[in-house]
């Protein structure tokens, strides 16, 4: 188990456009997660709150980073634990191509493989074919073969 930050602020006067910069830039402070989710705010204002998870080097990063990139003007901030299975890049051959599979591991077993949905992408587009294809065949292989 690690400790990190969770950083939050509640932002309701901000041109939704410009979210995904804030949080690009937020990844690039040091933010090791990065959460929009709608909220009420006061008056019954809808607005928007940023959560996000930093190591605690990283908090006046990532503090500069939500008050240059936003309109936030201000922030909560608190100590939490964080458990991180581990993972591997593991690959399969669909049909279609190569994908990376991401395994990720807790306790010594398995617990979760999941296609990069990228490498999909990019078969799908190759060979012309809808995403779901290419993710449904690497999702089958990294099943049988992972044990998920």
């Amino acid at each position: 188990m690690e400790t990190c930050l969770v950083v939050e602020a509640n932002i309701d006067d901000m041109n939704p456009q410009l979210f995904p910069r804030l949080t690009e830039k937020l990844f690039e402070a040091g933010a090791m997660d990065v959460a929009l989710s709608p909220c009420v705010m006061k008056k019954g204002r809808p607005g928007t709150l940023v959560k996000l998870l930093a190591p605690e080097a990283k908090l006046e990063a990532v503090a500069a980073t939500l008050f240059a990139e936003s309109t936030t003007i201000g922030l909560r901030y608190w100590p939490a634990g964080r458990l991180v299975g581990e993972r591997r890049i593991e690959h399969v051959e669909t049909e279609f191509g190569r994908v990376a599979v991401k395994v990720t591991r807790h306790g010594g077993r398995v617990v979760n493989a999941q296609p990069e949905y990228a490498d999909c992408e990019r078969l799908a587009n190759e060979k012309g074919i809808p995403v779901k294809r290419v993710w449904q065949a690497a999702a089958g292989l990294a099943a049988r073969f992972f044990g998920v």
